[in-house]
């Protein structure tokens, strides 16, 4: 196992958690545990950046089932992904995908 692979993907966890509130490792409650909150969000990215490195390993990503409203934004993003993994180039059409998901996102939820 890459330690330094392993040590983004958790850095990647721990962003999400401290600046979206976004752990799906969550848990339980964290109101009595402030002064373990740091603790708990380091276990928590450990355990998704190992789940995350062995997905990436076997080459499969289980993500679940789409909502139809939203399924397009789904094709957008899992192709903005897979253009991550080609490179430089890649990569600015990850962000064009990436735009095009989230307008759709926002306009099937518009209508809510």
């Amino acid at each position: 196992m890459s330690d330094k692979k392993l040590a983004r993907f958790q850095e990647a966890y721990l962003n999400m958690a401290k600046k979206l509130s976004y752990r799906p490792e969550y848990m339980g409650d964290d109101s009595d545990y402030d002064d373990e909150l740091e603790a708990r969000l380091i276990k928590e990215s450990l355990i998704c950046a190992k789940r995350f490195y062995d997905d990436e390993e076997k080459g499969t990503f289980d993500i679940g089932c789409s909502d139809f409203d939203t399924n397009r934004a789904l094709v957008y993003t899992i192709e903005a992904a897979r253009c991550i993994c080609c490179g430089i180039a890649g990569d600015r059409m990850a962000i064009k995908l990436l735009k095009m998901a989230i307008q759709d996102i926002e306009a099937a939820k518009s209508g809510d």
